[in-house]
């Protein structure tokens, strides 16, 4: 009788612990998620809504469009953790970077990039390409910010979800004299 016991005790916790490795990497990804920042690499900003129709020129009174990652949309003020602390990187269609102040400006405050009439966006004779990209840092939608300190408790969340794996994988071998120091 107390084999079949043992069997069907070590089936219980192969079977919890398969459950719990399939579950902790998933745990962790979602925390992960929430507690860091995104790189956005190449996001295209298309500069044909700056062109000046008749010229094919830079209309350096109309910003671009927003960049998607911009803090703003994402719902971040200046006031709190994720504003963004940082300027974009944007280069033209050859990967070769624009010049901050020369070629465009950024506004952090709205996440606006208003683009300059140099010859390296607007093209030697206006007809550059229309499409540049950016690089830059931003806080997905749901980012944790640690006002609260919301982070450190969601770092907690998987270090406890491995001890309790440890402890059900444990348990029934702790035997009869640990259990009963516990009082169980």
């Amino acid at each position: 009788m107390e084999s079949k016991n043992i069997l069907a005790i070590a089936i219980a916790i192969t079977i919890g612990i398969l459950f719990a490795m399939a579950l902790l990497p998933q745990i962790a990804n979602n925390v992960t998620g929430v507690t860091s920042k995104v790189t956005s690499t190449n996001e295209t900003v298309s500069l044909s809504t700056v062109r000046l129709a008749s010229t094919g020129c830079i209309n350096t009174t109309k910003g671009a469009t927003a960049l998607k990652g911009n803090p703003v949309t994402q719902g971040f003020t200046s006031s709190n953790e994720c504003k963004n602390t940082g300027t974009p990187v944007i280069t033209d269609s050859e990967g070769t970077a624009l010049t901050l102040t020369t070629d465009y400006t950024y506004n952090a405050a709205t996440g606006v990039i208003t683009f300059k009439n140099t010859s390296a966006v607007a093209g030697a004779s206006c007809d550059g390409s229309n499409t540049t990209y950016a690089i830059y840092s931003y806080c997905p939608t749901g980012y944790a910010a640690d006002n609260s300190g919301s982070r450190a408790i969601l770092a907690l969340v998987v270090i406890f979800a491995c001890i309790g794996v440890v402890v059900f994988a444990a348990w029934p071998s702790m035997g009869e004299t640990l259990r009963g120091a516990v009082g169980i």
